[in-house]
């Protein structure tokens, strides 16, 4: 008896530092498989300028092949047959690649391209393509970014972003812009190359990472960028979230798992697509503790966002529907747990009495240490490097006594300083008057962290907490298909 074949959306997640796919059933909107791995697309060697970031393009559409192969795999050891119908694909954002058009995406994969030296620091990919200059490079520095022309946007401009990118190499390398015709994100890229499109489309959301973009006129600061010298020729088209981009062309590098004339939508930003299985109604909000941490929740159909504000810890991202997410973002988050586990690692290490831990155990041990000291009067504010409102804060430890120094209560201090931090940013009251009643606590930092939920749930009393693990990007991509 020949088995149903079940209909289903790929969502394709092309992160920082690895590319995770998910398979999604159409109908049950059920996740079936998740697949990922890591790029290490890292660009060794990068020393000018100073603080640059950059990943090797290949490696990481490498990865994404790699990844559909293995989805294959894992549906055939199953004995289940599957037909995609339609494709998400998501990313980092802010970042920028720049490319020559005509590229296919097999030519891209094949041998041949294999010349250029991961270890090059000459920001050329090969194969027609740049690095990747990512939403982590630092080259713009704040003189850098007060000598641009002020953007006609809602959004503040950093370093790393798009726009901001493309004007230190208008600057500083000519040369590399000349090399190439078209620009977008990662994301961008790769759905022109999965399509054969001639020219990128780029969506909302990452226009609006990229800097000099209008959410409320729906339009690049052509004006304002022509002006300044900007290489407006290189600006992608604008298309809502959720529009298709065009359709897959015959390819033969992904293991026949996509066949010709599937739909592509239109790439997105990671963070919209994380939200997306997070965020079920209006009531809801999402507190999400990874590396770094951040309170969303989703304004009306009716909200304009208002001027940009730097020293409010609130910014407004284009979501989908013609509405934002208010995001608070914190730099503080899990990044000053890990900073603390491996601190204690060194002090072990530095008494040369040959004690030492590792690092999974020791944060496993700290857990159970912090919840025996749910009453510490020990108070610790971590802001080891400030936040994006507040760059100059720093962290401060208050109220010591003989009785409160404990390992125990040092961690649950740090916790409780990582949940007070987010709360101040995003108060409980703020939430209420939002009509949000339940939080969804995500994030791999908050998940495995039973002190650090206690603490969180304190710190926003009055709303009720439910955890899930469902906040992937991958997936969110897949599901904003199926809409």
């Amino acid at each position: 008896m020949a088995q149903a074949c079940l209909d289903t959306a790929l969502g394709i997640d092309l992160g920082t530092t690895s590319v995770k796919v998910s398979l999604v059933d159409l109908h049950s909107r059920n996740v079936l498989y998740v697949t990922s791995r890591a790029t290490a697309a890292r660009v060794v060697g990068v020393e000018d300028p100073p603080k640059a970031d950059e990943q090797d393009v290949r490696k990481i559409i490498g990865t994404v092949a790699a990844c559909l192969v293995s989805l294959r795999e894992l549906w055939i050891a199953n004995s289940i047959s599957h037909k995609i119908r339609r494709i998400g694909v998501t990313g980092q954002m802010h970042g920028v690649v720049l490319w020559k058009a005509g590229l296919r995406i097999d030519d891209f994969l094949s041998p041949s391209d294999s010349e250029s030296d991961n270890a090059s620091a000459s920001s050329s990919g090969g194969v027609g393509v740049s690095h990747l200059f990512t939403w982590q490079d630092g080259r713009c520095s704040t003189e850098f970014l007060a000598s641009l022309p002020p953007p006609d946007s809602h959004l503040k401009l950093s370093t790393g972003h798009g726009c901001a990118t493309l004007f230190w190499l208008q600057r500083h390398r000519p040369e590399v812009l000349r090399e190439f015709d078209c620009a977008g994100t990662v994301m961008d890229l790769f759905v022109t190359l999965l399509c054969d499109l001639n020219s990128p489309v780029m969506s909302v959301q990452n226009a609006a990472s990229w800097g000099y973009f209008s959410c409320t006129k729906g339009s690049w600061n052509i004006d304002i960028l022509a002006e300044a010298g900007f290489p407006t020729q290189l600006l992608p088209a604008v298309k809502t979230p959720g529009t298709v981009a065009g359709k897959t062309k015959e390819t033969k590098c992904f293991g026949g798992v996509l066949p010709e004339g599937l739909a592509v939508g239109v790439g997105l930003g990671d963070l919209p697509c994380n939200m997306i299985p997070i965020l079920e109604s209006s009531d809801c909000g999402a507190l999400s503790i990874s590396t770094s941490a951040q309170v969303v929740t989703t304004t009306p159909p009716s909200f304009t966002p208002p001027p940009s504000d730097p020293t409010s810890p609130v910014e407004y991202f284009p979501y989908f529907g013609g509405t934002y997410l208010a995001v608070a973002a914190a730099l503080t988050g899990g990044n000053v747990l890990a900073w603390l586990v491996e601190t204690i690692q060194r002090w072990l290490q530095s008494t040369g009495l040959g004690v030492s831990a590792e690092k999974d155990k020791l944060f496993e041990r700290l857990i159970e240490l912090g919840l025996q000291c749910r009453d510490t009067s020990l108070e610790i504010s971590p802001i080891l490097g400030g936040e994006r409102h507040q760059p100059d804060r720093r962290g401060t430890a208050a109220n010591i006594c003989h009785d409160n120094v404990s390992l125990g209560s040092v961690f649950r201090a740090t916790c409780r300083g990582v949940a007070r931090n987010l709360s101040e940013m995003a108060s409980p009251d703020t939430m209420r008057e939002k009509g949000v009643v339940r939080m969804v606590g995500c994030g791999s930092a908050l998940l495995r962290n039973a002190v650090l939920k206690e603490e969180v749930e304190a710190a926003f009393e009055g709303l009720s907490f439910v955890y899930s693990d469902r906040g992937d990007a991958s997936i969110g991509a897949a599901l904003a298909e199926l809409d």
